[in-house]
């Protein structure tokens, strides 16, 4: 241990013996100084080396803790992606029994559509047969129609002229059942013609046969009139004859078509008939 000067010069006063004393206590002073000097220095490196491992844990703890809450966190992610599965299988699993009972329908549908292809092929298959059946009854019942109309005319005939005579004032020349033929090539038939004069005037007859005439058959006779009239070169007087009128065909006739006169067979057939020419 370094003695200071002045400390020297107060040792030198002192007894030897208690000099002796007083260096040799400073010496174990100054020995233990060093040791603590020494403890200390290893101390404060332990306190530092402490420190750090401190420091280290600290952020090993923080790490941890990240880990722990990124665990955590993918754990409950794990969950929701576990549940969200469980229900993604549910719905699966519902759909799965649906499309079951879909196809379940769709095969009873196709069934019932084969069913329904069966049926309407046998109903197309009656209907050819019943449209097949009406034309047949429709030609039947139109040649009937023909047959009783061309017999009202064959009955009427003879009477025309005296009918007329007398209806019309009309001397008829001529009677007959034409095809008055057109400038375009088409024609129309005149079930009773009759042509003659009266004061001097050229007068065509024309009459439609029907055995119950209905409001078209008088629309149709109408038409054919104003057809007529262009080609013949004369008045013309119309009239309509059959068995039956119904009351609302009378009043359909009257009030759109005054012009034709109507009458039934037995008013015609009541007036005389014409002699037969002899050849």
């Amino acid at each position: 241990m370094e003695l200071s000067t002045q400390l020297i010069r107060k040792l030198e006063s002192v007894d030897p013996a208690m000099r002796d004393i007083l260096l040799a206590f400073a010496d174990e002073v100054e020995e233990k100084t060093k040791i603590i000097t020494v403890g200390r220095n290893d101390f404060n490196e332990l306190k530092a080396v402490v420190k750090r491992i401190a420091d280290a844990q600290e952020r090993t703890e923080q790490k941890i803790g990240s880990l722990t809450s990124a665990q955590e966190k993918t754990e409950r992610r794990l969950e929701a992606l576990t549940s969200a599965q469980e229900k993604t299988e549910r719905r699966l699993e519902t759909i799965a029994i649906a499309q079951e009972k879909m196809e379940g329908r769709l095969e009873a549908l196709t069934i019932s559509q084969q069913r329904l292809a069966e049926a309407q092929e046998r109903t197309e298959r009656s209907l050819n047969d019943l449209i097949k059946d009406h034309k047949s009854v429709k030609k039947q019942l139109g040649g009937l129609s023909m047959d009783v109309g061309y017999g009202i005319e064959d009955r009427m005939i003879p009477h025309l002229p005296a009918f007329v005579k007398k209806e019309f004032g009309v001397a008829l020349t001529r009677v007959d059942r034409r095809n008055v033929i057109y400038p375009t090539g088409k024609y129309d038939e005149v079930n009773l013609y009759g042509e003659g004069s009266r004061d001097g005037q050229d007068v065509f007859v024309i009459g439609e046969a029907k055995a119950q005439p209905g409001k078209k058959d008088f629309d149709a006779f109408s038409k054919k009139l104003d057809r007529l009239q262009d080609v013949l070169r004369g008045a013309i007087e119309s009239f309509m004859v059959e068995y039956q009128y119904t009351p609302a065909v009378e009043a359909y006739a009257d009030a759109r078509y005054p012009q034709i006169r109507r009458f039934r067979t037995f008013e015609i057939t009541s007036y005389q008939a014409a002699s037969p020419k002899t050849p």
